[in-house]
């Protein structure tokens, strides 16, 4: 790690860790940002030293010796500080100055990656001395790369499970690096493995629940003694006078009131973030301070084991409520046709709450198409549904007819469908919307979930999981179809569970 900087107007991170060095090419990259009229915040130098710190002068990406003193630099800050301010020009720089052939910018969304693209577009654009190093900016939608004269390309891609096989990079920038997954990462990082001296650089602000790839960097950077990372993370680490604290707005020692530590976790605060804005942001997120917390002063909601659901806010959901009206029916079977069939109900509380319920679980299915048809039978079934693929498909059939039979909607239920509903669940466990009874049955697939992408959306991992997700994908699908068919439910006199 370098020596105290010398700028007296610096706001030191609250975590910086990483490898002691004597060289870096830091100051190169930030002099050649100013030169494009990008003039670097301190903190933004600080980042760059570290990023491009070395074994010795010369460092390029082509050279095995003097090699980058580290692979990854992590920079974590509240939104609108510092991050994509560092890449921007860097990438530039790599190219030009430091030898990378190819530069891979990815990001969770399209539009984060585009908006990459445009401002580095901007920035050339705007600088006539530097085009002459551009042979072309490639605008087509999803091809959108900065082609150098020089044959090297800078790329912005949205991440995915297969992005990047088959390719080499020299630098991978991942941008939102809180929606980092280990599959996107498997895809990637291997792009890397035949580039001399390659980097990655991780630019996030602080993760949510779920981030599990992030939460991990951060765990490796905070405790420091790392020999592969570079890590600098601006947040607040001042703790409530009083440890039960509610964070309402005006409470007596409450951190998110202390102006100090909004600087503190804010570098950019003065510059480019008004203390008037952060003045009325607070206000304006009195009913829910918890985010004002991680937004602006860098807090971790902490999270449970599971990579999407977090068991902290799933147990949050939890009740002895009781459904009392009508349901929806939804069956999945696990992987393996030798597992289980599971069978999930979702209902409305008495105050009107969705509330999930797992029916019935048993191995095999044979047993499956004789207990819908008793639960038609005895109780107020407003719609029944299955997944359109995986092993359920083969009792689509039955349950169809079943349904028919009965005269209740039957719901073959296909993939961009499922997606939807994945992250309908996702969001009303968030916001506490949806009930559930704390059954033991549904946690170890909760504990072991993983997110699957598919065509830019994501459904629950069946494969590259220990548990199988069949639980969670029975109650997802019946949740979903209760809030869309609950309206056409008539009024219902109910005195107990429906299970």
């Amino acid at each position: 790690m370098s020596a105290v900087l010398a700028e007296i107007d610096l706001v030191p991170p609250a975590f910086h860790t990483g490898p002691d060095w004597d060289y870096s090419r830091g100051d190169i990259a930030a002099d050649f940002s100013d030169s494009l009229g990008f003039v670097l915040d301190p903190e933004q130098r600080l980042v760059l030293r570290e990023m491009y710190a070395a074994t010795g002068p010369g460092c390029t990406y082509t050279t095995m010796q003097p090699r980058w003193a580290t692979m990854e630099t992590a920079a974590i800050a509240p939104r609108q500080n510092l991050k994509t301010g560092v890449a921007k020009p860097s990438v530039l720089c790599d190219v030009v100055m430091f030898g990378a052939e190819s530069v891979i910018w990815s990001a969770h969304r399209r539009k984060t990656a585009m908006r990459a693209f445009n401002d580095l577009a901007k920035l050339i654009e705007a600088n006539e001395w530097f085009s002459r190093y551009v042979r072309q900016l490639h605008r087509s939608t999803g091809s959108e790369a900065i082609e150098f004269m020089s044959g090297a390309r800078i790329e912005f891609v949205v991440r995915s499970e297969a992005g990047g096989r088959g390719e080499t990079n020299a630098k991978w920038v991942v941008d939102e690096a809180l929606y980092l997954t280990a599959e996107q990462r498997q895809a990637m990082q291997p792009t890397m493995a035949a580039v001399p001296n390659p980097k990655i650089l991780y630019l996030s602000s602080p993760g949510l629940e779920e981030s599990a790839e992030l939460r991990a960097i951060r765990d490796r950077g905070r405790t420091g003694g790392d020999p592969t990372l570079s890590y600098l993370e601006w947040a607040s680490l001042k703790k409530c006078a009083n440890p039960k604290c509610q964070h309402d707005l005006g409470e007596p020692g409450c951190v998110a009131d202390d102006e100090a530590e909004w600087y503190a976790s804010n570098p950019a605060l003065g510059r480019r973030i008004s203390i008037e804005y952060l003045r009325a942001t607070r206000r304006g997120m009195a009913t829910k301070p918890e985010k004002f917390l991680i937004e602006h002063m860098g807090h971790w909601p902490e999270g449970g084991k599971s990579g999407v659901i977090s068991v902290i806010r799933w147990s949050a959901c939890g009740g002895e409520d009781a459904i009392v009206g009508p349901v929806t029916v939804v069956v999945d079977l696990e992987l393996d046709r030798d597992g289980q069939a599971w069978i999930a109900v979702c209902g409305a509380t008495a105050a009107g709450v969705p509330q999930v319920e797992i029916a019935d679980v048993r191995r095999g299915s044979s047993w499956v198409g004789e207990k819908v048809e008793q639960m038609l039978a005895d109780h107020d079934v407003l719609a029944v549904g299955a997944r359109s693929r995986g092993s359920v498909s083969s009792l689509v059939p039955e349950l169809k007819l079943l349904a028919d039979d009965a005269g209740v909607p039957f719901d073959k239920i296909a993939t961009g469908d499922f997606s939807g509903m994945c992250g309908l669940l996702y969001d009303k466990v968030r916001d506490g919307e949806v009930r559930h009874r704390n059954d033991p049955r549904i946690l170890p697939a909760l504990k072991d979930a993983r997110r699957h992408t598919v065509a830019g959306a994501w459904e629950w991992e069946r494969t590259k999981v220990d548990t199988d997700a069949a639980p969670l994908v029975a109650i997802t699908g019946a949740h979903a179809l209760f809030l869309r068919y609950r309206d056409d439910a008539a009024d219902y006199d109910a005195a107990a569970s429906f299970y």
